[in-house]
């Protein structure tokens, strides 16, 4: 199945009442059949004077029709100089159905 077969959405968000710089990755089945066998990678960069953090998270999953699927969280220190960029990519048996990507230079 493909993006085009399937009514998929797909996106971070920042936790904004969290202590520090919070974001998770949701996805949301639109479509009226279930989706299988998609997978997801979660991806956080920070580079700062203080530092750099990598960080990858990735799992499969399935998603039901209408529903709203948190895929992970990433948790970072706050940033007062420097970049923290994020990348979530799915994929459908290895093939890549969605992307979404944030960058937040303070």
């Amino acid at each position: 199945m493909a993006q085009e077969k399937n009514r998929i959405d797909s996106w971070i968000e920042k936790d904004a009442h969290a202590p520090n710089l919070c974001f998770r990755a949701y996805f949301k089945n639109q479509s009226e059949t279930a989706i299988k066998h998609l997978s997801y990678r979660f991806r956080g960069w920070k580079n700062s004077e203080s530092g750099t953090s990598n960080i990858t998270q990735s799992g499969q999953f399935k998603a039901r029709p209408g529903k709203k699927v948190t895929l992970s969280t990433i948790e970072l220190n706050r940033v007062d100089d420097g970049t923290v960029s994020l990348k979530l990519e799915i994929f459908q048996r290895d093939t890549l159905i969605a992307v979404d990507s944030l960058e937040i230079k303070p």
